[in-house]
């Protein structure tokens, strides 16, 4: 057998394990791999998503989510996998024995009657983006999803990538064929006796019944929901109630208090007045005194005064000169007047 029989014998091998995993009608199958160099060439990685078939658009399914969506056994679907990635790792064992073609990773792409694939020679174990970043950029590229659907870091992930070294430098071989004519029965993966027709038509059945008594549990919830919500309110407003009620009497507390202190705050503002108000009253008595005192002194030295001038002008001798007895005398009468004035005063 030549090797160009022997690859596409090993193409049909894993256009007939893709199929057998799919379980419904596909527009378009999107595989991705990779099989690092190796003795065993057992490190890697595989993931694929399909279109369903369909007049309107559909979003691209993982096939890793069939076994929940189309409630499919998952150790079954698992061994599907299995069996499709080693004939994924026998074609990389054929490729690099016989051809010499050390292909790190590869993309098939399957559609209407269409098989495409194309070799990829990355050096993935000195690769700057993990397997999580490459598995983004691959649907990026592939699955025609708008980079608005993407998040700001998976957008960075996506623009570093086109910027890098490892893209302008990518290498890619294409092989294409036809898919074969002849239709690869399916292994039923469902059921034993049903068809995929019958199987789809029980899943939609099913669903339908499902929807009902969602449809029933959700009125009854929404009843229990609304109950709950009124009682909630009540004790809410009970509590908005109590609360407020709280405040007010704080408040009033807190009233009263600052009405204390500012009283508290008075007294001695008071003292401090009386205390000042009797000062100022002493003051006033001692000037009063003082002044009383000076206008004493001042009409006794009057008094003295008008009555020298007086018995110097009456009394006149031929030698001047004036008995001081008499003078006395008549000084001391004028004392004791003065004197009873004041007592008087």
């Amino acid at each position: 057998m030549s090797v160009e029989n022997d690859i596409r014998s090993l193409h049909k091998e894993i256009q007939k394990n893709i199929i057998v995993m799919l379980p419904e009608k596909y527009k378009k199958v999107c595989l991705y791999a990779s099989v690092l160099d190796g003795k065993s060439l057992s490190n890697g990685e595989m993931f694929f998503y399909y279109f369903p078939s369909g007049i309107l658009k559909k979003n691209p399914i993982n096939v890793y989510e069939i076994p929940k969506i189309f409630d499919v056994e998952e150790e079954q679907y698992i061994k599907l996998e299995r069996v499709l990635y080693e004939s994924i790792k026998k074609l990389k064992r054929y490729c690099v024995t016989v051809e010499q073609n050390l292909w790190s990773n590869l993309t098939i792409i399957m559609e209407e009657t269409k098989y495409h694939v194309e070799y990829n020679y990355d050096d993935l174990m000195n690769s700057e983006f993990d397997n999580y970043s490459r598995h983004l950029i691959w649907r990026y590229k592939y699955l025609d999803m708008p980079i608005e659907s993407y998040t700001k870091k998976e957008r960075e992930v996506i623009e570093r990538y086109f910027d890098s070294y490892e893209y302008r430098n990518s290498e890619t071989v294409v092989y294409e064929e036809n898919i074969y004519e002849k239709q690869i029965s399916k292994v039923t993966i469902y059921d034993s006796v049903e068809t995929h027709d019958d199987f789809i038509k029980k899943k939609a059945m099913s669903e339908i019944e499902d929807n009902v008594k969602n449809q029933l549990v959700k009125v009854d919830d929404d009843q229990e929901n609304i109950d709950e919500y009124i009682n909630k309110k009540e004790i809410l407003e009970n509590k908005r109630n109590k609360k407020n009620q709280l405040l007010n009497n704080a408040t009033l507390f807190d009233k009263t208090n600052q009405n204390v202190n500012i009283i508290d705050s008075n007294i001695p503002r008071k003292k401090e007045n009386k205390r000042n108000q009797l000062l100022n009253n002493v003051m006033l008595y001692d000037d009063i005194k003082n002044y009383n005192e000076d206008i004493k002194k001042h009409n006794i030295e009057k008094t003295k005064n008008v009555i020298k001038n007086q018995l110097l002008s009456s009394s006149i001798s031929s030698d001047n000169t004036i008995d001081n007895n008499i003078i006395n005398s008549n000084i001391s009468k004028p004392k004791n007047s003065i004197k009873n004035q004041l007592l008087n005063f």
